[in-house]
């Protein structure tokens, strides 16, 4: 009986420290938004060295290559450059933030900023990215049933994690949601070209007629031409939408063009998107 006891006591003593071990995990997240959990030892203006989970041997990180560290206490570092000193090393800024990872809300969705990509300039629209995340927020809270997070909260939090717009799509799901507290994300892209052409229009009237007390014949001539200025832009939707870190929903659109391709045709393709998503409710 004795045995058993305390056979159970030992088998309880490794669970405990099993979870505790779990639970002290660091987390390094590099600017290409890699993920590395395991112990940090010590971080010097060079590298964050650390080790990896269940082992002793210790590894150097280059900081350059660090964007944060999210400590197991729920502190955070965020690591910046500010330029080059004389000597021709970098100077190193590191900001202590108290950003913890948020509870995640069962029902929820966050809508993330549009990227909008010409894909001739390779040039991202910010002002578009704004517009875009709201006409995208509207028609997601039309035919869902879960609770939309506020955009402004939604862009806040993704700023103070030090998020780029542009960049959502490196992210890691599991990052975005510890960070926002949804357990649904909806992510939309946009890549359009433009095409600009001009028209020349020429309108003209002519008729002939007869005097009849003088039989002369005489005629009238009239003509007029106009240059029009027509752009057409070219548009490809892509829309994703994520639930527990997974992605549920995955689907592409090219608006269709029978009636023109105007500046906000992109939005009845993204229309078209949503009613055959997840989040659609008849």
């Amino acid at each position: 009986m004795k045995k058993v006891i305390t056979l159970v006591f030992l088998m309880m003593v490794c669970f405990m420290t099993a979870q505790d071990q779990k639970k002290a995990l660091d987390k390094i997240v590099k600017k290409d938004f890699t993920v590395i959990e395991g112990s940090v030892i010590k971080v010097t203006g060079n590298t964050v060295d650390f080790s990896y989970i269940n082992e002793n041997t210790i590894n150097s990180l280059d900081i350059n290559t660090v964007a944060k560290i999210y400590f197991s206490s729920g502190r955070v570092q965020d690591f910046t450059v500010e330029g080059t000193l004389s000597s021709g090393v970098q100077n190193i800024i590191v900001e202590k933030k108290t950003i913890t990872f948020k509870e995640i809300k069962k029902n929820t969705v966050a809508v993330l900023p549009v990227s909008f990509l010409n894909t001739e300039t390779h040039e991202f629209s910010d002002e578009r990215s704004k517009y875009a995340q709201n006409d995208l927020y509207n028609e997601v809270s039309k035919y869902s049933k879960y609770t939309l997070q506020d955009l402004r909260e939604t862009n806040n939090l993704l700023r103070l994690a030090g998020i780029d717009y542009n960049l959502l799509d490196t992210a890691p799901i599991e990052t975005l949601q510890g960070i926002l507290g949804v357990d649904n994300i909806v992510i939309g892209k946009v890549s359009y070209t433009v095409d600009k052409r001009q028209e020349v229009l020429t309108d003209s009237y002519s008729s002939v007629g007869t005097n009849r007390r003088s039989d002369r014949v005489y005629g009238t001539e009239f003509s007029n031409t106009s240059v029009q200025d027509d752009t057409m832009y070219d548009y490809k939707v892509y829309l994703d939408v994520y639930k527990d870190s997974q992605k549920i929903y995955s689907q592409t659109r090219v608006p269709l063009t029978i009636f023109g391709a105007g500046k906000s045709k992109w939005v009845d393709a993204m229309k078209y998107l949503i009613k055959r998503s997840p989040l659609y409710v008849k």
